[in-house]
């Protein structure tokens, strides 16, 4: 059975590595390469058992496109995300909100400077600009960026991303005000590449035995 990887999030790149080091039956898109036709062309080129949308946390389009191909061709889909950046000690205390829109008036309210570090790069701001040192090569470069920047507010969002979460510790070390776009709602997702192999086998073991039985 061949599965399908929609994403190129760090979790979609540990599921491709996972496959080339086990099963070999899969076919990765990349989110900028997943338009409706591209999956359609998979599905009908290959033999396509199951799907992974491994996008990032807010390609809500993408998971639509994703999810509405599945239902059209009776393919199994599991949503797999990277973790929540809610395991990152202090985020009990930062603000979390539910739109960009909130976030930029969190911003036009704070009377210091602010800090946009939005992940993925075409989350915007209205009116802000994005962090462009997006690669901080650790928790160090956020540091140093927070504190060359002054900054007093750090926006951000729950994208699971690495620089992401250095940009959140530092903020929590500077005690500085945080406030996160939280992600769009996933209901069954899982967040690392063993779960999603159990879904797979799963799928797999379903359907050997709806073949025998027929």
């Amino acid at each position: 059975m061949t599965a399908l990887i929609v994403g190129s999030t760090r979790l979609a790149d540990e599921l491709v590595m996972a496959f080339e080091y086990g099963d070999p039956d899969y076919v990765h898109l990349a989110e900028r390469d997943a338009d409706p036709d591209a999956l359609a062309a998979a599905f009908r080129t290959t033999a396509v058992g199951a799907v992974i949308n491994a996008a990032q946390p807010f390609a809500t389009e993408l998971t639509a496109a994703v999810a509405a191909a599945c239902a059209a061709a009776g393919l199994p889909l599991l949503r797999a995300l990277p973790p929540s950046l809610a395991r990152i000690a202090g985020s009990a205390r930062w603000r979390w909100i539910d739109s960009l829109a909130a976030a930029g008036r969190a911003a036009h309210d704070c009377p210091g400077d602010v800090l946009v570090v939005l992940h993925p790069p075409d989350l915007v701001l209205p009116g802000w600009d994005r962090e462009p040192a997006r690669r901080v090569y650790g928790l160090g470069g956020a540091l140093s960026t927070i504190d060359e920047r002054h900054t007093q507010l750090l926006i951000a969002a729950d994208s699971g991303d690495d620089d992401t979460g250095y940009y959140l510790k530092a903020a929590e070390a500077r005690g500085l005000d945080v406030v996160i776009v939280r992600r769009p709602h996933a209901a069954g997702s899982v967040s690392d590449a063993s779960a999603a192999f159990a879904w797979l086998n799963n799928v797999h073991t379903i359907n050997s035995v709806g073949k025998a039985e027929q």
